[in-house]
């Protein structure tokens, strides 16, 4: 993944832009893609593909899923389906890198998931309410703050700065 940027913040969660190097299908030519997808279904495929716990295996996942959506279509060529399986690897891998906690604790998958997009700018406060929403209890965003140091230091992983924003 080159980069992760908040596409637009609605009154609910916001949309991120996951930006892949990939072969284009239909082309074969390399070049970017463009997944957005709102953070709550990014939580989920990151969940999804933990759960599965094999990378190849979310692959075929995947494929199968993209075959059944494509009932009706005529088949396509060799090339093209090899290709497609590379985009869908790549996806896969990208996704699964969010998640660096491999564990059964949803409070720990939840830290671990937003220390990655508090690193890539996301603020603490829509840290806290993803974290409360998923955890169903109120979380304010310097309790939250405290738990995801609590746990960087537990794991000696670099804080996270927030950047302060200038007044014009």
């Amino acid at each position: 993944m080159e980069a992760v940027d908040r596409v637009r913040k609605h009154n609910t969660l916001p949309s991120f832009r996951l930006r892949f190097t990939v072969i284009n299908p239909d082309t074969l030519q390399s070049g970017p893609v463009f997944l957005d997808i709102d953070l709550a279904s990014l939580w989920v495929l990151t969940q999804t593909i933990q759960d599965i716990g094999d990378l190849d295996r979310a692959t075929e996942f995947a494929g199968f899923i993209a075959t059944v959506l494509n009932i009706g279509q005529p088949p396509r060529p060799l090339p093209y389906q090899l290709v497609q399986r590379q985009y869908l690897q790549e996806i896969i891998r990208t996704i699964a890198g969010i998640q660096v906690e491999q564990s059964a604790d949803m409070e720990e998958r939840l830290i671990a998931f937003t220390y990655h997009f508090l690193r890539h700018g996301m603020s603490r406060d829509l840290a806290a309410r993803f974290a409360a929403e998923r955890l169903g209890e109120a979380i304010s965003s310097e309790a939250w703050r405290k738990r995801v140091d609590r746990w960087v230091d537990s794991r000696g992983l670099d804080k996270v700065e927030q950047r302060k924003r200038q007044r014009k």
